[in-house]
């Protein structure tokens, strides 16, 4: 049977470095509590829950504020940098239960300690670990955000099954919209290092509707995500949906015509160039723009 550390989760080796316990698992002898140490029960003992109840010693607020809803600005970074409790356990990834239980860190404790996402996702934890805390169970959207969480997160840590999530939650929460001027989608927040395409926002639950919840205004918006016709099935797109979308490059020609008219020609110049012979030029062939819609067949 494989010897697996509750609180580092690495492989345990009998002898002087590992040991078992009471509870019957085997731990790291280094991952004992030093001051306090408990050879009766390993943390992930210590916090398993009767049959049938949720796992969370998580507090609703700590010294009366509720950092999940008021999350304030903190100098973590500081703090990461001399390698400072939280963040040292969450580097050596230790067992989310065992920072809980043992040292006392739920969730409020370690946003109030500046604690992001990043500190988690970057360093192993899955989104099913973070399902322990209390906030993430009953107020995912809310805890996410005080975790400084953006539509970025989701991308490149998939999500889908794990967390319940929409488009909408994804512009109004995580800052996933199109900036005015007929940008690209962009994520407020984000690193913004590659551009979104259609695939990534049917996976996290994009409809038509909330492409224009996010700001899109122009069809060159819709095409920069390169939609395939899968994609427009799960986008629920429909010819009309398009039909609605103006071309940006038109109205800028539009415009710089309107600003700028051709000056009139005179009638010896017009009568001149009517006497040139029309010459027939074939028309040059090329692959054109990014695909906008194959709903439509023409």
């Amino acid at each position: 049977m494989e010897r697996i550390c509750p609180t580092c989760s690495k492989t345990v080796e009998a002898g002087l470095y590992g040991m078992k316990l009471e509870c019957n698992h085997w731990i790291h002898t280094k991952c004992l509590d030093k001051a306090n140490p408990n050879f009766e029960k390993c943390g992930k003992c210590l916090l398993s829950p009767p049959s049938g109840t949720k796992l969370s010693l998580e507090a609703d607020a700590l010294d009366g504020r509720d950092y999940i809803a008021n999350p304030v600005n903190s100098a973590g970074w500081m703090y990461k940098l001399i390698k400072k409790e939280p963040f040292i356990w969450l580097q050596d990834h230790k067992n989310l239960q065992w920072i809980m239980n043992e040292k006392g860190y739920g969730l409020q404790k370690l946003i109030q300690a500046g604690v992001s996402i990043n500190d988690f996702l970057q360093n192993g934890y899955s989104w099913d670990d973070l399902k322990i805390y209390k906030g993430i169970q009953e107020r995912p959207i809310k805890a996410l955000k005080a975790l400084k969480c953006n539509a970025e997160h989701f991308r490149e840590y998939p999500i889908k099954g794990k967390i319940e999530m929409d488009g909408r939650a994804l512009v109004e929460e995580f800052g996933l919209v199109f900036p005015p001027g007929g940008k690209p989608l962009t994520c407020v927040g984000g690193e913004n290092k590659k551009p979104w395409i259609a695939r990534e926002l049917t996976e996290l639950g994009f409809k038509i509707k909330d492409l224009y919840g996010a700001g899109m205004e122009y069809v060159e918006q819709y095409a920069a995500l390169y939609p395939t016709d899968e994609d427009e099935v799960l986008l629920e797109v429909k010819d009309s949906d398009i039909d609605a979308l103006p071309s940006i490059v038109k109205r800028t020609e539009e415009a710089k015509r309107v600003l700028n008219p051709a000056p009139m020609a005179s009638p010896v110049y017009q009568e001149r160039v009517e006497m040139l012979p029309v010459m027939h030029v074939e028309p040059v062939i090329n692959s054109g723009p990014p695909r906008i819609h194959g709903l439509r067949r023409k």
